[in-house]
């Protein structure tokens, strides 16, 4: 079905009405007879008959199809106003090509789901291959869209990038159903994922001494009206919020009110000091005045005669205009900021006069409105008023709740907006979930006078502009040329840790030294002991010619090949994907896997350039001597002890370290870094996280001991010659050897 639009600017012809339909499923080839039927009031409303008999005109076009040879396109809905209702299962066919030669999730990755301009989950929806001859089906899960109004249009936009980089399109309007969807009930921020689908991260500022305010976040949800109670519950008691206050905001100038009365007037207010004027200048200028505190953007003045809108007010004694001024120029005039009942109220809205509140019935004009009862305090004149800002607030259909999350820390948290409608706080009738992620991150403010803002070693041109390798034959690259082609262009200048791991950039991108003039190597921004500057103590080298010299050297190779050393994504707090981020892996921040070399049960020396698998950043496992012992997780490999086992699904709760309690009198605690006998730490600089077992069996008593998880530097935790991945996949428990559970302390299962 066609829609009627505004014609065309400039389009000159004799039928003056416009209108447009969407063609879809374009043919990639060939030819298509587009035909449109034009119907007036006196035309038959059965289209089988002819053009003459039943008054149509019927319009032919022949037209070259030429579409792109993969199809995008919504099948389920067919069509755009259908009703939907919670958890319908949208269905996006897309050709079989699509997919060739890509696994589920990299062909997940390549779509994004957006409703009504929110980017969904990749959780929301799956791929259903072959859902016919044709077609693969992209699976859409909706959420609850019912908003109160059943003839709303919600938009869902589909956008596939293909693996040319071509973006393909498909959209549907539906309609929500309000049956069977329960209460209303929506969390606006913080979203699940961000704009491209990526998890959202709420970035606070990592600093040595943060304020109350660098450590809370608004939590705002959207309710149905039928919404009588609303609070929030973070899944284990891990976060703390408030419903905030209601706020006042006072109201430009000064108004008048009667007792018993519904009229309100609006007056004048004058400014303190004088002001001057320039005719056709946007500034005034004043004297013995307050303009910080009495004045703000968008204000009404009335300089004289003329009426003018404040655009800034940098000072005290300066502001500036929206529009040059008209009037004659002057000095030493009065200034008077102008009552906005017409912008700063609505019908609705409750206005605060001293201790009195109403609620507004129409505003008439800048300074008149009207209540919808009579003023019930005392007449009173040059009276302060004030628009009050409900929590939760009305926006047409919905209630608008703002929650405060304070005293935050970095972490991942999962949390519940709670709805009750009936009074009944110990029954919830609706709830929303929203997972989130909190990271601190180190931010300094720009100094033009530091060609290093963030202290980090790299310089700020370095850290915003990429630069390209060498024009001409890559024989003569040099380690340098590629080495800052990896790096360049790739962190941000205002933060020594981009992606807030916890390891410094230059130190993950592989430099030993600062390339910056005015690097302050001491700097710590955060004050957590580690400077911004920490240089890479396993520094990258690739293979070029001027490299010839190294073991590994291959001119056959490509140059870009890595020969020794390693580097971790700067942008990315977790490079190898495991659940744990860099700074818990690389525990002491110098870009080296920390592998000991052992000698009668102790650590006599640190592996200093540990073996890598070739044109990677992995620590080659297998070519590590008998006596070497891990100190710490690789970050680069995912699976560092080679188990099976992903290290974030050993270390459960990525704190980098062994989790085993202790039982006394009943009570399990986890034992502390210091309570436990680890590897390594007579060196100097070494942290480790290697629980040196036989000493902690001697210390405590066996019985008394709690796994709480398995190892990541041992493929075989509980000693019973199996693997812990192995004993996962089977179903086994990778903490009983058969002899003894190390979960619960008791008899193994010898099964």
């Amino acid at each position: 079905q066609a829609t009627r639009v505004v014609p065309t600017v400039g389009l000159d012809s004799a039928y003056p009405d416009e209108w447009r339909f969407t063609y879809r499923n374009i043919p990639a080839s060939g030819t298509a007879s587009v035909q449109v039927r034009l119907r007036e009031l006196s035309s038959s409303t059965n289209l089988n008959q002819s053009d003459v008999a039943g008054y149509f005109t019927f319009l032919t076009r022949s037209v070259d199809t030429l579409a792109p040879a993969q199809a995008l396109f919504v099948d389920f809905p067919p069509n755009d106003g259908d009703v939907v209702d919670t958890n319908y299962v949208l269905k996006v066919y897309f050709s079989k090509s699509l997919a060739d030669g890509t696994d589920e999730p990299t062909l997940k990755s390549r779509f994004t789901v957006r409703i009504n301009g929110a980017t969904q989950s990749t959780n929301t929806y799956s791929i259903s291959y072959n859902e016919n001859e044709n077609y693969h089906a992209l699976a859409v899960t909706l959420p609850n869209l019912y908003n109160g109004d059943e003839d709303y249009l919600h938009e869902v936009q589909i956008t596939h990038l293909t693996g040319g980089s071509i973006l393909l399109q498909a959209s549907r309007l539906v309609k929500a159903a309000p049956a069977s969807t329960g209460p209303y009930v929506a969390i606006v921020t913080p979203p699940e994922v961000d704009s491209v689908g990526k998890p959202f991260e709420i970035i606070l500022p990592d600093v040595a001494v943060p304020t109350a305010q660098q450590r809370q976040y608004t939590i705002l949800v959207e309710s149905g009206l039928a919404t009588s109670n609303l609070w929030i519950e973070f899944v284990g008691g891990t976060g703390h919020t408030r419903l905030l206050d209601s706020v006042d905001n006072p109201l430009a100038g000064r108004l008048d009110v009667n007792a018993g009365n519904v009229n309100v007037i609006g007056r004048d207010v004058q400014l303190s000091g004088t002001v001057s004027v320039i005719l056709s200048n946007t500034t005034v200028t004043g004297s013995g005045t307050a303009f910080l505190t009495q004045v703000k953007p968008g204000n009404r003045l009335r300089i004289g005669t003329n009426t003018v809108t404040v655009s800034a007010v940098p000072s005290n004694t300066i502001l500036t205009l929206t529009s040059a001024y008209v009037g004659p120029a002057g000095s030493g005039l009065a200034a008077f900021v102008r009552p906005a009942f017409d912008v700063e109220l609505q019908t609705g809205q409750t206005l605060k006069v001293g201790t009195n509140l109403s609620t507004v019935a129409s505003v008439s004009s800048s300074s008149n409105l009207t209540l919808t009862t009579a003023y019930p305090g005392p007449t009173a004149s040059g009276q302060i008023g004030y628009r009050v800002e409900p929590n939760p607030s009305l926006s047409g259909n919905r209630l608008r709740w703002s929650f405060l999350w304070t005293n935050m820390t970095a972490g991942s948290f999962t949390f519940h907006a709670q709805v009750d409608t009936d009074a009944d706080t110990n029954s919830v009738e609706a709830f929303a979930l929203r997972n989130t992620r909190v990271v601190l991150r180190q931010v300094v403010t720009n100094n033009p006078a530091s060609d290093d803002d963030d202290n980090d070693g790299l310089s700020d041109t370095d850290e915003t502009t990429s630069v390209p390798l060498p024009a001409g034959n890559s024989e003569g690259w040099s380690n340098g040329d590629v080495h800052k082609n990896l790096f360049s262009g790739r962190t941000d200048p205002l933060s020594p840790d981009s992606d807030g791991d916890g390891v410094a950039d230059a130190t993950e991108l592989g430099l030993q030294l600062s390339i910056a003039t005015s690097t302050v190597v001491s700097a710590d921004t955060n004050g957590d002991g580690f400077n911004n500057f920490i240089s890479d103590a396993h520094a990258p080298l690739f293979n070029t010619t001027d490299n010839w010299w190294h073991p590994r050297y291959d001119l056959t190779k490509g140059r870009l090949d890595l020969l020794e050393g390693t580097v971790t994504d700067a942008g990315n707090p977790d490079t190898d994907f495991d659940s744990i981020i860099e700074g818990m892996e690389d525990l002491n921040r110098n870009g080296r896997v920390e592998i000991g070399l052992l000698s009668g049960g102790v650590i006599t020396s640190i592996l200093t350039n540990p073996p890598t698998i070739r044109a990677t950043s992995r620590i080659d496992g297998n070519a590590l001597p008998t006596n070497a012992r891990w100190l710490e997780s690789d970050p680069n490999n995912s699976d560092t002890d080679g188990d099976g086992a992903l290290d974030g699904q050993e270390d459960m709760n990525g704190n980098g370290r062994l989790d085993i309690g202790l039982v006394t009198n009943g009570v399990t605690n986890v034992l502390g870094v210091a309570d436990l006998p680890l590897y390594g730490t007579n060196l100097a600089g070494v942290l480790s996280r290697a629980v040196k077992i036989e000493v902690l069996t001697n210390r405590y008593n066996l019985g008394d001991l709690r796994w709480l998880e398995t190892d990541p530097l041992l493929p075989d935790t509980d000693g019973d010659g199996l693997l812990d991945g192995w004993e996962r996949q089977f179903g086994l428990d990778a903490l009983d050897n058969g002899t003894l559970n190390l979960r619960t302390g008791g008899a193994g299962d010898p099964e």
